[in-house]
């Protein structure tokens, strides 16, 4: 007879996940007559069904979770910029190397593989448009750098 070996099969997406657990702490709307005139909000969830309680947590901690991203899209920014700080010197001579008319200019395409290189694959052409929006497609790296 065959056999089914399982071994061939790929595995689905969903199994390949890997899921990180975090808990956050969200206040509990204060016990009925509690809270202040101006906490409308609180006051309606005190009063509210489960489903409603649930619908709101969800709410309360998805908001805590998009500041999170927020936060650390913030932070890599400021680490990756600060690789460029701390490379300064030989992404400079990298581009000095790569402008042979001596213009002082360098594709921006140039430069992204450069930081690729010199500071690692951090996704240097998104990071660049964030960080330095009117960055043009010729860059001055003396100015850059």
């Amino acid at each position: 007879g065959g056999s089914s070996s399982s071994s061939c099969k790929p595995t689905p997406p969903l199994q390949r996940l890997r899921l990180s657990v975090f808990e956050h702490d969200v206040a509990a709307p204060p016990a009925r007559g509690t809270a202040s005139q101006d906490d409308k909000e609180w006051t309606s969830l005190s009063k509210a069904s489960p489903q409603q309680l649930c619908q709101s947590t969800t709410k309360e901690v998805r908001r805590i979770v998009e500041q999170h991203a927020r936060d650390h899209e913030v932070d890599m920014e400021q680490h990756a910029l600060g690789l460029i700080c701390a490379e300064r010197e030989e992404l400079w001579r990298r581009c000095r190397r790569h402008d042979a008319g001596s213009t002082g200019l360098v594709p921006r395409s140039m430069l992204c593989e450069l930081l690729d290189e010199v500071c690692g694959e951090l996704g240097w052409e998104e990071l660049l448009r964030r960080a330095a929006p009117g960055l043009s497609r010729e860059v001055a790296y003396g100015e850059f750098l």
